[in-house]
């Protein structure tokens, strides 16, 4: 019985992570700054002038303290549960990368990443959590998940 609760628990933790994780939008005109404007009149220009097809805007990013964007669904696809029989307790979170940022993605800070031809790059993570709002938001609904399993 306990197992099963606990299970469950991770399942719905999991599920809410994965439902918070959305796909981006696209960057509308107004909201780019005039070097951005100008950098994509470049690329049409270019585009058009090479005979490619007309570039799409960027995608917006997430804002801090909101959960993150996920074009390609792979951060969603990995957020996983386990539940470890010897211990009795359960694990919910995403796998970790190579590069460690999925960590920094939930809690923010800076990392060194590897870019084209060697050449290493810093980028800034300003902290979108979406694994304790999932926490946060199942903690009312696990009571009744472990009201018989005791």
């Amino acid at each position: 019985m306990k197992e099963t609760a606990l299970k469950r628990a991770g399942a719905l933790i999991m599920t809410i992570a994965r439902r918070s994780i959305r796909k981006p939008r696209r960057v509308r005109i107004g909201e780019l700054t005039n070097n951005q404007i100008e950098r994509h009149e470049r690329r049409i220009r270019r585009a058009k002038r090479e005979g490619f097809p007309r570039p799409k805007l960027p995608y917006k990013h997430a804002d801090p303290g909101e959960p993150p964007r996920s074009a390609t669904g792979f951060l969603k696809k990995f957020i996983l549960y386990g539940y470890d029989k010897i211990e009795e307790w359960v694990v919910v979170g995403p796998l970790k990368s190579k590069t460690g940022t999925v960590h920094l993605l939930e809690h923010g800070g800076t990392a060194q990443l590897p870019g084209f031809r060697g050449k290493i790059f810093t980028m800034d993570f300003k902290g979108n959590p979406f694994m304790r709002p999932a926490e946060e938001k199942a903690r009312p609904k696990l009571p009744q998940l472990f009201q018989n399993a005791l």
